[in-house]
C-alpha cells in the first residue's frame, strides 16, 4: 500500500479545497457589497451554495485528523469506510447540481432552445441519480472508495457516474463558449491579459469541465488510489466560484448600465467589466433631457455628460 498516493492526495486536496473556499468567501464579500437586485431564488441558490461549502471544509479536515492524528502510522484507515467519506461527495454532488442549474438557465436564455438544454438537465439529473446511488451502495456495503476495484459493479457504476458528470459539464462549456464567442461583450478585454484569461475561463465554466474530465480519467486509470481526490473534492467548488465569477461581471446598482432580468435568476447576458477592476478612462455619455419653462414647453435639448 503506497501510503504517499493515498495520503499524499488527499492532502493535497484538502488544502486546496481551503484555498478556492478562501476565494469564494472573497466573491461572496463582492456580490453582497455591491447590492444587486437579484431574484430571491437566486440569493436563496447562493445561500445554499454557501452553506453546504461551509459545512464540506470541516468535514474533509477531519478526515485529515483521522488519517494524521488519530490514526497516526495505521495504514488499515485507509481500507475503512468512514462516513466523512460519504459525506463529502454528497456535498459536492449538491453544489455541482445547483451550479449546473443555473449554467443550464443562463444556456436557455443565449440559446432559446428548450430541447437542447432539457436534454443537458436530464443528464444533470442523471448524474446526480447515479452519483447518490454509487454513494449509497458504498456506505450500506461498507466499501470504501480504495476499494471500487475489487467490486465490479460498484466501480463500474462509479466511472458511469463521473463519466456522465464530465459530459454535462463538458457540453455546459461548449455551449458557453460557442454562444459568448458570438458576443462582442462577453470576452473584452479588460486591464490586463491575465484578468482577462481569467474571467473567460471562469464564465465558460472551463475549469469546472476540466476538473470533472480529470476525475473520471483519473479514477479509471490508476484504480484503487486517491488521485482523483484532487479534482472530486474540489469540483463542486469550482463550479460554485464560476458561478459566482459570472454573477460578478454585471454593472452593480447604481451604475449607467441596466440590467437585464431574467424570470427566476436575473442576470445579464452581456457581461462587462466591474467597476473595481476595470481600468479608469474617460467616456463620454450624450444624453437627451427635456426641458421644460413657461415660454419653451416642447423644446429638447442634448446635455453631454462626463463620466
Amino acid at each position: 500500500m503506497d501510503i504517499a498516493l493515498l495520503f499524499g492526495t488527499t492532502l493535497i486536496a484538502v488544502f486546496l479545497n481551503a484555498t478556492l473556499f478562501g476565494v469564494l468567501g472573497h466573491q461572496y464579500r463582492r456580490y453582497y457589497s455591491c447590492q444587486f437586485e437579484d431574484s430571491t431564488n437566486l440569493k436563496a441558490l447562493l445561500f445554499f451554495l454557501f452553506i453546504l461549502h461551509t459545512v464540506h471544509l470541516p468535514c474533509l479536515l477531519y478526515i485529515i485528523w483521522l488519517y494524521a492524528v488519530r490514526n497516526y502510522g495505521d495504514p488499515s484507515i485507509f481500507l475503512q469506510h468512514l462516513w466523512p467519506n460519504t459525506l463529502s461527495p454528497l456535498l459536492m454532488m449538491l453544489a455541482t447540481f445547483g451550479a449546473n442549474a443555473f449554467m443550464m438557465t443562463r444556456i436557455l436564455q443565449l440559446t432559446q432552445d428548450v430541447p437542447r438544454t432539457a436534454v443537458i438537465s436530464l443528464l444533470c439529473s442523471a448524474a446526480l441519480m447515479l452519483g447518490l446511488g454509487v454513494n449509497g451502495i458504498a456506505w450500506a456495503q461498507d466499501v470504501p472508495a480504495t476499494r471500487f476495484a475489487q467490486h465490479v459493479f460498484l466501480d463500474r457504476l462509479a466511472i458511469a457516474w463521473r463519466g456522465v458528470q464530465a459530459l454535462v459539464d463538458g457540453l455546459i462549456m461548449s455551449h458557453l463558449v460557442y454562444f459568448l464567442a458570438r458576443d462582442p461583450d462577453a470576452f473584452r478585454k479588460t486591464d490586463t491579459p491575465v484578468h482577462w484569461a481569467t474571467r473567460s475561463t471562469m464564465q465558460t465554466y472551463f475549469l469546472a469541465a476540466v476538473f470533472s474530465l480529470a476525475t473520471v480519467v483519473s479514477f479509471a486509470v490508476i484504480p484503487g488510489s486517491t488521485l482523483y481526490t484532487i479534482f472530486a473534492v474540489n469540483n463542486g467548488l469550482v463550479c460554485t466560484i464560476s458561478l459566482m465569477s459570472t454573477l460578478l461581471d454585471r454593472e452593480p446598482r447604481g451604475s449607467n448600465t441596466p440590467q437585464m432580468p431574467v424570470p427566476g435568476v436575473d442576470f445579464t447576458l452581456s457581461f462587462r467589466t466591474h467597476p473595481a477592476t476595470s481600468t479608469k478612462t474617460d467616456a463620454t455619455v450624450t444624453a437627451t433631457a427635456t426641458m421644460a419653462s413657461s415660454d419653451r414647453s416642447n423644446d429638447h435639448q442634448s446635455i453631454a455628460l462626463t463620466a
